[in-house]
This record gives structure tokens, sequence and C-alpha cells, in this order.
């Protein structure tokens, strides 16, 4: 009597979790809203004290300057960089932002070329930036989907949770109801 009522606890509990995993299985992906996180082409470097990141979004560069010690915006400078053989000034936008516009750029990598004169140091610098091919939203910005979190939900795991902790507490119960007084457990 006792085997069977354990047996049909058993199967009640598995069938549960079946339902359980078949509903979570049919509402994943529904009304969900995933987050989109973009990693922006961008390449970093360094000009002596200061610390410079170009980024590429859609048709226009732009770069970050820095001082590399205490990360105060370096305002001031002037910059021209040459992306194949297509030359552009640097347009100050903020201290420390300087950006160009309507500047077409292939997948793969790119040599751009800074000439800069920042306070009184001048020099060329070239920077490696690489653009990962198009996608299928036609972009060059590379999307990666942040993981789905319509698996189970939290009511559904503590009712499983709950369900085994009692068929758990069933079975050591009818252990300790079977077992013979004064034998070894």
């Amino acid at each position: 009597m006792m085997a069977r009522a354990l047996k049909l606890a058993l199967a009640g509990v598995l069938l549960f979790a079946g339902v359980v995993a078949a509903t979570a299985q049919e509402s994943h992906g529904q009304g969900s809203t995933s987050r989109m996180i973009i990693v922006s082409p961008r390449a970093e470097m360094r000009i002596g004290n200061q610390e410079a990141v170009l980024t590429y979004d859609g048709r226009r560069l732009v770069l970050f300057l820095q001082r590399y010690s205490d990360g105060l915006p370096t305002g001031g400078a002037k910059i021209e960089l040459t992306a194949g053989s297509v030359a552009a000034p640097l347009e100050e936008l903020a201290p420390g932002t300087y950006a160009s516009n309507d500047v077409s750029l292939a997948t793969g990598q790119n040599d751009i070329k800074l000439a800069y004169t920042i306070g009184d140091r001048k020099g060329v610098a070239t920077v490696p930036l690489v653009l990962p091919q198009r996608g299928v939203e036609g972009s060059a910005l590379g999307a990666m989907r942040a993981p789905s979190t319509a698996g189970i939900n939290g009511l559904m795991l503590a009712v499983i949770a709950v369900i085994i902790f009692l068929a758990v507490n069933v079975l050591l119960a009818l252990r300790a109801r079977t077992a013979r007084p004064g034998a070894p457990a």
C-alpha cells in the first residue's frame, strides 16, 4: 500500500514538472523584451601623456582625447584624419571631444592617420580601426542580445521546490515507518 502511494506521489511530481516545463517552453519569447547592447567599433591609443579613443558611428568618426594621468579632457587640439585617400579635419564639439562628418569606411581593417597638434606637440599617428561586416540590420555596428529571462518564472520555481521538499519528507516518513525498531537505518 505504501509503495503504491509512493509511486503515485512520484508520478505526480514528475507529471507536474513536465507540465511546468512545457508551459515555460510555450511562453518562451512571447511578450519578453530583449535588451540590445551595441558595441561600437573603436580603437584606443596613447599620444605622449594623452589617451585617445576613436569610434565610428555610422558615417561619423568621433575622437575622445584626455590626459592619461587624471582623465581631464584635452581641449584646443588641432586634429586632422586621413581615411584611405580622404582627409578631413576634426571639429571640437566639447572639450576633449572631436568629430568629423560624412566619413565612409569599409568593413575590415581601416588604417586611420591622425595628424595632431596638442599644445606644443605635433605628430602623426596611425590607428587601425576594425569594422565588423554588416549584419542583418544593415548596420556596421555589432549587436549582441542579452540572455533571455523568459524560462521558468519565480513562482513556478518556488512551487517545484515545495513539491520536491514535500516528496522528500514523505519518503523519509515512509522510510522511518517501515524501519524496524533496533535495526540500523
